[in-house]
């Protein structure tokens, strides 16, 4: 008897580990997930554009908003006097 309890144990030992793994990558994507979505609002914002599928792909390409701030053009640009 003391052998399957100590299956048991190694058992739920294994379904922790790997439960655990599992809600460690769930959470890293969804942290991935909302990290895009305020890059793409935050572009949206300084850049004017209004198309989602272009503020992907400049998200995707490695525009930040940090480094965004000089493709706006018109009066409200920060680079205007």
């Amino acid at each position: 008897m003391s052998d399957e309890g100590t299956i048991s144990k190694r058992g739920q030992a294994l379904e922790n580990q790997f439960f655990a793994s599992v809600d460690e990558k769930l959470v890293a994507a969804l942290k991935a997930e909302l990290e895009k979505a305020e890059t793409t609002k935050e572009l949206a914002k300084l850049s004017g554009v209004g198309d989602e599928k272009v503020l992907d792909a400049l998200a995707e390409a490695g525009v930040s908003p940090r480094n965004c701030v000089g493709f706006r053009k018109g009066d409200d640009s920060p680079f205007r006097s």
